[in-house]
């Protein structure tokens, strides 16, 4: 999927004048300081809300729900410096969603490492039936 995604992008990016090419980077560049800028304002509100629903869900104990919590903390100091970069054109578009990617990987594993193994199995299994209804579901 990701080699279809990178081979269309070059596609349009061939046939773009330096002005348009220009345009389009300015435009993904705003609208993923934007993207993020939201992720940071309801990271609070909504990983309460997700940790509510493990717990629930998965029978944590307290301290699971603690190093869980401890997990999301982290989370935003990363996405302000992920914004930094590219409001200080540090970092690439590009790069900032790799960078994006390896963290939501990270804090994902990060998370099923807290976990007993039946835990994890559950969790997994939930994660595959949130992709079998065609989205990801609603956005915290």
């Amino acid at each position: 999927m990701r080699d279809a995604r990178d081979a269309h992008r070059e596609a349009v990016r061939g046939i773009l004048t330096e002005e348009q090419l220009a345009q389009l980077e300015a435009f993904q560049l705003e609208r993923l300081v934007a993207r993020i800028e939201r992720q940071i304002e309801r990271h609070n509100d909504g990983s309460e809300r997700r940790l509510e629903l493990l717990t629930q869900i998965l029978s944590l104990e307290p301290a699971q729900v603690e190093a869980i919590r401890e997990i999301h903390a982290g989370v935003v100091p990363q996405l302000e410096a992920i914004l930094a970069g590219l409001k200080d054109e540090s970092l690439s578009v590009e790069d900032a969603h790799s960078a994006l990617r390896e963290l939501r990987e990270a804090t994902h594993a990060a998370v099923v490492a807290a976990l007993s193994e039946e835990q994890a199995a559950l969790l997994k299994e939930l994660k595959s039936m949130r992709h079998r209804r065609g989205r990801r579901g609603p956005r915290a």
